[in-house]
């Protein structure tokens, strides 16, 4: 209810306490006009939202974070009296509260227009209810009714480019790459499988365990760096070995 609307209802109170305090004509005739203006207002607004197909198409379900997800907004008048001083507005979505579009239609018009909607947040959100406001000629009364027609879409994370970025280095050695199983604790961590008996409680992957609700453990990789070391010590073994026979 909007300003306008509180003043004419003040007025129409005011009215009717001096035209039934006084009894002149003019009282109960200002009385009337201002009932009469009031229905009229009520009326139209009401009836502007009666017989309208509204739908609301999507091109995808799915987006990023920093661009638009398009559709189709499509409202039907089904009735044989014309529609005016209609506003369109999505209600849901990161679009939602924001200003709608204004048409009027008349008898059996269809009409469509595409929208762009700006994917500002990632998360998962549900379009497709839109909220149609009528409002009177006088500007009294302002009326909505929202069309529910729920389509659940997801807002992904934006993608950033990686500058100087060359394919030259992705396959140069790391020591965080599979290279060997170890049967002791490293650091490196290769896989995870069930709990087998004889298995260190160490080695049990707690977070794993709870959401798999069994027991399981890591199996450990040897390294680069540790496999590098490894091999060393099998290089000066046979070294040490003949020099101490000589």
């Amino acid at each position: 209810m909007n300003r306008r609307t509180v003043g004419i209802l003040a007025l129409l109170v005011v009215v009717a306490f001096y035209a039934l305090g006084t009894g002149f004509d003019f009282f109960f005739r200002f009385l009337y006009a201002l009932i009469l203006l009031i229905g009229i207002g009520l009326s139209w607004a009401w009836l502007n939202l009666r017989g309208i197909d509204l739908s609301v198409t999507r091109d995808a379900n799915r987006g990023r974070v920093g661009g638009y997800l398009e559709g189709q907004v499509s409202i039907t008048n089904r009735t044989m009296l014309p529609k005016s001083w209609l506003e369109v507005v999505e209600a849901t979505g990161p679009s939602a509260n924001t200003s709608g579009r204004g048409l009027a239609l008349v008898c059996e018009q269809a009409r469509a227009w595409r929208i762009q909607t700006y994917l500002a947040k990632r998360g998962v959100y549900r379009s497709g209810q839109v909220r149609v406001v009528s409002q009177d000629p006088f500007g009294l009364f302002r009326l909505r009714r929202e069309f529910l027609d729920p389509q659940a879409y997801i807002v992904l994370p934006a993608v950033e480019p990686l500058p100087d970025l060359s394919a030259r280095f992705a396959g140069l050695p790391s020591d965080s790459r599979t290279t060997r199983h170890w049967e002791q604790i490293t650091t490196n961590v290769s896989s995870v499988r069930a709990y087998a008996e004889g298995d260190s409680m160490r080695r049990i992957h707690w977070p794993y365990t709870a959401r798999m609700n069994q027991l399981m453990v890591k199996e450990f990789d040897m390294g680069l760096s540790g496999r590098l070391g490894y091999c060393w010590t099998c290089v000066k073994s046979p070294i040490s070995g003949s020099s101490s026979t000589t």
